[in-house]
Order: structure tokens, then sequence, then C-alpha cells
């Protein structure tokens, strides 16, 4: 059978066409603007934490790979004092994020710097990710959740150069879509205070049994 003619001037292909192009521009309009408005609202570092308070008694003494340009090890060392710590050893750090997704959102960071998962040493693996195991039970248990959404950025999107796990509280219909996160605030330092507080001790518990 010879085909002759142009294929687009069919109705139906050139409906099927007309329809494609204007499924590229919305896409691509929704990512213009959704890169604009994170381009608008991503928080400096400094920003971030800055009423943290004094975490104690953890700090980078001997850490030879901390950044002094990075809040996170700032925060390590007690330089970027920070509140509502839910979980430290000597190798990890967990505390609230300021922003959170949903309440209860909480990050686990390594002490030393890695700027990425890449550059986390294989010997740290294992501690690092048993404590995002535990954190992300505690965090469900602590906030009543059905579930988490753990995500590491790497480079892209990635606000501070520091390796950081984000453990987010999930509930069937909380509207979360892909990898638009919408962030909000807490209505006080009482509440961040009450949830880190909720967390902690489950993650204390969880712990605690299974040590036993």
């Amino acid at each position: 059978m010879k085909i002759t003619g142009n294929l687009m001037n069919h109705p139906m292909n050139r409906q099927a066409y007309q329809n494609r192009f204007k499924r590229q521009n919305a896409l691509k309009g929704l990512f213009n603007s959704f890169r604009s408005q994170m381009s608008n609202t991503r928080p400096s570092q400094e920003k971030l934490f800055e009423e943290s308070e004094e975490i104690g008694a953890k700090s980078e003494e001997g850490n030879d790979k901390a950044r002094d340009d990075c809040v996170f090890c700032a925060i390590v060392s007690g330089r970027s004092p920070i509140r509502h710590i839910v979980f430290q050893d000597d190798t990890s750090l967990a505390f609230l994020d300021k922003r959170p997704v949903f309440l209860g959102h909480s990050l686990l960071i390594p002490r030393n710097h890695y700027e990425t998962i890449h550059d986390l040493p294989e010997d740290l693996i294992t501690p690092i990710f048993s404590k995002v195991q535990l954190l992300a039970e505690a965090v469900e248990r602590g906030v009543h959740a059905e579930g988490t959404f753990i995500a590491i950025n790497n480079r892209i999107s990635q606000s501070v150069p520091h390796l950081h796990i984000h453990v987010i509280p999930r509930k069937s219909g909380d509207g979360l879509r892909g990898f638009f996160w919408p962030r909000q605030k807490y209505e006080s330092e009482e509440q961040m205070k009450e949830i880190a507080d909720s967390i902690k001790k489950s993650f204390d518990e969880i712990q605690n049994s299974q040590d036993h």
C-alpha cells in the first residue's frame, strides 16, 4: 500500500499533534513556575538555624573533615547551636527541620563532613542508615503517622552541602505529590519541642527494646 501526502494533514493526526504540543507547553510552564518558586523561597543556610541553641555534650573535636563554611558542621561543633535534637551518637545527629513538609519532618546527618552519599565511607553506611531506620519508626510513632518518606538530595536541590537524610511523616491523603515539597512552619517553639520530645521518646524506646 502506497501512502501519499502529508500525514499531519489528516484530521486525527493533526489533532493528536496539537494535543501533544499543548501538553508540552503546560509541562514547561509548570516546571518554570516551580523553578521560580524554589529560587524565591529556598532559605539560606544561616536562616535555617538562626535561633538554635547549644547542643552540649557532642562536639567535632578531632574531626578533620569539618568545614568552617558548613552550617551542619557548625551545628555538630556547637558553634551554631540548634534546638530540638531527637537523637545523637558518635557518628550521627538528628533534629527537626525548622521548615517541615509535615510536622515531625526530621534530618539525620553524619557528624563528619561528607557532601553527598557518594562521599560517605563504607564503614559508616551501616551506622548511619541503621539510625535512619530507627528514626523512621520513631517519627511514625512520635507523630502518629501511617508511614514515612525518606529522601536524599545529592547536589541538585541540596540546600546544605553536607549529607542529610530527610525523614518525613506521611498519612493517606496528605496531599504530597511527586517532588513538590510545600513547606510550613511550626505554630510555636512549644509545639516544636513537644513533637521533638515525642519522637525522641519513641526513638529511645525502640533502641532500648533492641538492646534487650
